[in-house]
C-alpha cells in the first residue's frame, strides 16, 4: 500500500446518464462483501486501485464516547490507512481484501460526503464512488460508476 498527496481536493466528473449505473448496497452487512468484490471485479483488468475520501481526511483521532466512531478509527488502523492526511491510497491486486475491507467499512460508518470514497483502477476505464446514501455507482469508459 502507498499513499500520496492529490493535485485536488475535489475530484469531479460529468457522468453520462447512457452509461451511468447506480446499485444499493445490500442492507444485510453479511452481504456486503461480496457484492463489493464483485464491483471491483467488474472493473477490468488492474493492477492497483486509488483510493480517497472525497472532502476529508483519513481520521486520526474521535470522540472517546463515540463508539461507531472508535470502532471505525480501528479497522482504519488495522488497514495501515494514513490516519489525519488527505492523502490517495493504492492499492494493489493482491491487497484487494484490504480494498473491500475499506469499503466495507465505509458501507457501515460512513455517513457524510466528507466520507464518500473515490476508487479508480490503473486502467482508468472506471470510476466507483462509495456515496453515504448507502449506494455504488460506476461509470463505463472514461466515465463514472457510483455505488451509493
Amino acid at each position: 500500500m502507498r499513499f500520496g498527496i492529490p493535485d485536488s481536493a475535489v475530484f469531479t466528473f460529468k457522468p453520462d446518464s447512457n452509461q451511468d449505473r447506480f446499485w444499493i448496497i445490500p442492507a444485510k452487512p453479511e452481504r456486503r462483501p461480496h457484492f463489493i468484490e464483485s464491483i471491483l471485479e467488474q472493473l477490468g483488468n488492474w493492477n492497483n486501485c486509488f483510493v480517497w475520501r472525497h472532502l476529508g481526511s483519513w481520521p486520526e483521532a474521535v470522540e472517546p464516547t463515540r463508539i461507531n466512531d472508535n470502532i471505525e478509527l480501528e479497522i482504519l488502523k488495522g488497514l495501515g490507512m494514513p490516519l489525519g492526511t488527505a492523502d490517495v491510497v493504492e492499492f494493489l491486486r493482491d491487497e484487494i481484501n484490504k480494498l473491500i475491507t475499506l469499503i466495507f467499512s465505509t458501507s457501515i460508518f460512513g455517513w457524510s460526503v466528507g466520507e464518500d470514497l473515490y476508487i479508480i483502477p490503473d486502467n482508468a476505464q472506471f470510476i466507483v464512488e462509495r456515496k453515504v446514501a448507502n449506494g455504488l455507482r460506476r461509470q463505463i469508459g472514461k466515465k463514472v460508476f457510483t455505488v451509493g
